[in-house]
């Protein structure tokens, strides 16, 4: 009896297992969304603050160097911009933009407290 009572709990605990990691493998992709702001330099603006267009310049310089760059939303709220890996043209595109004022178009995640946008579309404004 003890035999087919611990074949039953190992079988309940392994279906209860199957069950949760088969919804997590659900997680529906995060939406797309279209974001406007002006493309940071994220080294100057956490560091220092600096930003808009006196800092374009230096901005652009950072950024083509290989700074990570971010968007600084009209309310202040930072995304820290990430790649599509499957179509890097947008992101690559958005470094033109540094210091300057665009609308992006990706998913938004968060992710251990840091918000981000990945890159899929980038226009001027």
């Amino acid at each position: 009896m003890k035999r087919i009572f611990g074949a039953c709990l190992v079988l309940a605990v392994a279906l209860l297992l199957f069950g949760v990691l088969a919804y997590a493998a659900e997680k529906p992709a995060a939406a797309s969304k279209t974001m406007t702001g002006e493309v940071v330099d994220l080294g100057c603006y956490l560091g220092s603050g600096m930003k808009g267009a006196g800092h374009k310049e230096c901005a652009s310089t950072c950024i083509t160097k290989g700074g990570p760059m971010g968007l600084l939303t009209a309310k202040g709220v930072l995304y820290v911009l990430t790649m599509n890996h499957d179509n890097a043209d947008a992101f690559n595109q958005a470094k033109q933009y540094a210091g300057g004022q665009v609308k992006i178009t990706g998913p938004v995640t968060m992710r251990s407290g840091t918000r981000s946008l990945q890159v899929d579309a980038v226009a001027a404004m």
